[in-house]
């Protein structure tokens, strides 16, 4: 019976009475809001815009439950003088910045046109300079700023901190120095939407995080400065210690600079500490420096991007323009399975130890360090270009583990312009040093002899080769590549984690055979031929990439040089590259994934000559749609 059928009476007064009281209980379940507005002038009670708290702290004391969602404008801790009081995040309690006022969703809320800040600056009279040094000209050095803006320890998940610029703290406090912009002292809170800025001082200017499980999500965590200078301190962006495990998405580490007076290769954007782990996903780590006080001695500066001394895993990453005397993009001394990223631009500079010699010029890009040899080092899918120092710009595998490199490009690297005396630096250790395990990659000048040294054995680095990947535009930091690149279906779809789904631009990532460097091509690819190097007495290997699957392909080679060879007869209007007299080698069916190999034996007893090769695929009706790869040149090289 429903309640519209049962006679008015005592029976059917006290149904209704239980059912209003349900309906009331379930409007409790509902996330109550409270609303902040530093501009409000109503009531002063946190029940609507109109009337909502002009204090933050206020509405945190009022507010045991549910959403607080805040007003752009500025919202300081305490009054001046109070540098101990803090932000304290709640359990069960959501935190929003970003509104206008008068919204009625969190949906309609605009964080970058509503910039609410939660200030350290406390006495109001800060100052900065611009551009990437500006703590050094203009700023007023916040010397009376809060010592920890917002605080998270004791929280867990619940406890939200969404929407806001963490502006112009100042970590130098008596208890737990650092954390200018967040301490987490054993918490986990959840940090959305937010910009760390101008955060200075101490460990971790911008973020510490002790014995932390928090997720960061599409943060910004720029212009961090501290200098270990006397006071202590290391690590301007976020560092993470005790027993933790962060997790960053989309999270951008813009312009950090931490200056040390001792060798302790902290870093400056991101440290993660001794036992502590970390998942970057779709981050940048762009215009962070690292350097010593002394200008002699005082130790070497590692990892302005990141140093992890736990275990790292980052994918869809880019390292650009970090600065350090050592691995400035990303420094790793245990676990590291890095996929899909992209290190550009970084510079590593030597540094004198004041004992007679020099540290730091190498690993610009990617450093792993360590005295284990049972760290798992994984590389896959990364392009390094155009980073510069003299011993592996690219990276450097100098820890007892060896590393796995497989799908990547080390190309266009370069050292320093050597001094009278100094011996060349092989183009290859420009790009890649150390301890490694290579296969499927594009590694400039890696089958090219050393002087003193045998020729590379090609077996010992599967399916790679060292012609030129064709990126865009180096210039101007474009390494996508271009239709005609041999990095384009030359990977090993096995080398990737079947969670890896996506490339760099959120494009998918296997589209028949994977493409090297972290950018899938999504245009139309042009045919393709490497080779590794030719030595008598051994085999060497031929390669066309994007044939058509199951089409024949001719593999030519000529020791004539290259020039406006033999052409086919109209209407095909083809010419060859290669000059008569030209030899067939070989003539081989592309597989499923448009690749064809040949494989050819070096006879001993050969002249020390240059060899041109070419690769054919006829095509179409009177063969009018064949077409022709690029041309490849090699030297015949003596058996060591």
């Amino acid at each position: 019976m429903i309640i519209d059928e049962l006679p008015m009476g005592p029976k059917r007064m006290l149904t209704l009475r239980v059912f209003l009281l349900l309906f009331l209980l379930s409007g409790l379940s509902v996330s109550q809001v409270t609303y902040v507005d530093v501009a409000a002038t109503g009531a002063g009670t946190g029940t609507s815009w109109s009337d909502a708290f002009t204090n933050l702290q206020t509405a945190l004391a009022a507010t045991a439950q549910g959403d607080i969602w805040v007003a752009q404008g500025s919202y300081f801790a305490g009054p001046r003088g109070q540098r101990s009081a803090t932000f304290q995040l709640k359990n069960g309690v959501g935190l929003y910045g970003g509104f206008v006022a008068g919204e009625t969703s969190l949906a309609q809320r605009d964080v970058p046109g509503n910039p609410t800040y939660l200030s350290g600056d406390i006495d109001q009279n800060d100052t900065y300079g611009s551009g990437a040094n500006w703590w050094q000209f203009a700023w007023s050095g916040s010397l009376g700023n809060s010592y920890h803006i917002v605080t998270g320890t004791g929280t867990n998940a619940t406890a939200i901190l969404d929407g806001f610029t963490i502006i112009a703290g100042r970590g130098d406090g008596p208890v737990l120095p650092g954390g200018a912009g967040l301490l987490v002292n054993v918490g986990s809170p959840t940090i959305k939407n937010c910009t760390f800025r101008y955060n200075a001082v101490g460990y971790g200017s911008a973020a510490r995080l002790i014995d932390c499980n928090s997720v960061f999500e599409n943060c910004v965590i720029k212009d961090g400065y501290t200098c270990n200078c006397g006071s202590g301190g290391w690590v301007s962006g976020i560092l993470i210690t005790g027993s933790s495990t962060v997790t960053f998405t989309d999270c951008d580490f813009l312009n950090h600079y931490y200056v040390s007076s001792q060798g302790q290769g902290r870093g400056a954007a991101l440290n993660i500490g001794f036992g502590c782990q970390s998942t970057l996903t779709r981050c940048k780590f762009v215009g962070n420096q690292t350097g010593n006080f002394y200008p002699i001695g005082g130790g070497t500066a590692y990892g302005a991007g990141v140093v992890a001394n736990g275990s790292v895993v980052a994918d869809r990453c880019e390292f650009v323009d970090n600065f350090a005397h050592a691995g400035a993009g990303l420094t790793a001394w245990s676990d590291a399975t890095i996929t899909n990223c992209l290190f550009a631009g970084n510079r590593a500079v030597s540094h004198p130890s004041g004992a007679g010699f020099s540290d730091g010029n190498y690993g610009a890009g990617l450093l792993t360090l360590g005295f284990s040899n049972t760290n798992t080092i994984d590389v896959v899918n990364c392009t390094f270009a155009d980073n510069q120092c003299d011993k592996g710009a690219g990276a450097a595998f100098y820890g007892a583990s060896m590393a796995t490199i497989r799908n990547c490009i080390f190309f266009d690297n370069f050292g320093y312009p050597p001094v009278p005396g100094e011996d060349i630096v092989p183009l290859l250790k420009k790009q890649i040093v150390g301890n490694y395990d290579l296969a499927h990659c594009c590694v400039e000048g890696l089958f090219e002899t050393i002087v003193g040294e045998d020729p590379p054995n090609a077996s010992n680095f599967p399916a790679c080769f060292d012609d030129s990947p064709l990126f865009v535009n180096l210039a101007n930091g474009d390494f996508h590549v271009q239709p005609s690149s041999p990095c384009i279906s030359a990977g090993d779809n096995t080398a990737l984690s079947p969670s890896l789904i996506w490339d760099l631009d959120e494009n998918p990532r296997l589209v028949g055979a994977v493409d090297l460097g972290p950018y899938e091509f999504a245009g139309t690819a042009f045919p393709s031929l490497v080779s590794t190097n030719l030595v008598m007495g051994s085999s060497a290997t031929f390669t066309v990439h994007n044939a058509n699957p199951g089409e024949w392909v001719y593999f030519l080679y000529s020791i004539s040089g290259v020039g406006s060879g033999p052409c086919f007869p109209a209407p095909i209007n083809l010419c060859l590259d290669l000059n008569d007299p030209i030899t067939v080698a070989a003539v081989v069916l592309a597989d499923i994934n448009g690749t064809a190999v040949q494989t050819a034996a070096i006879p001993l007893g050969l002249p020390t000559i240059d060899v041109w090769a070419q690769a054919l695929m006829l095509r179409g009706p009177g063969l009018i749609d064949s077409v022709l790869t690029g041309v490849t040149q090699d030297i015949l090289q003596l058996q060591p």
